[in-house]
C-alpha cells in the first residue's frame, strides 16, 4: 500500500503536530493550520517519496483513489474521489 500525501505541506505540518503535547494544544494547532494562521516550517516535502512518483505515473491526482487491476486482461482502472461502498462492491463483483 502506498501512503500518498497530496498536499506538499502535509509532511512538515504533520511533523509539527507530532511535536505538540496535549489534545487541546493539538486541536488549537489544527484550527490555526486550517485558518491559515500557521504555515509549514521546514524543508521536508513529499516530492522525493517513491509513492509520489508512482502516483504521478499512474495519473493519481488526489485521494482517496482506488486502483483495480485485472491480471487476466492485463489492464486496470483507476477511480478517484469518494466512492460509496455499494458502488465499490458493484465494481468489484459485477464488472471485474
Amino acid at each position: 500500500m502506498c501512503d500518498y500525501i497530496v498536499h506538499d505541506d502535509a509532511v512538515p505540518l504533520h511533523l509539527m503536530l507530532r511535536e505538540v503535547n496535549g489534545v487541546e494544544k493539538r486541536l488549537k494547532l489544527i484550527e490555526d493550520i486550517y485558518s491559515g494562521k500557521v504555515k509549514a516550517r521546514g524543508k521536508e516535502r513529499n516530492k522525493g517519496i517513491a509513492c509520489h512518483k508512482l502516483a504521478e505515473e499512474l495519473g493519481v491526482f488526489g485521494t482517496p483513489s482506488l486502483l483495480l487491476y485485472d491480471l487476466a486482461r492485463g489492464e486496470g482502472k483507476l477511480f478517484s474521489g469518494y466512492i460509496p461502498l455499494a458502488l465499490i462492491k458493484d465494481i468489484i463483483f459485477k464488472f471485474l
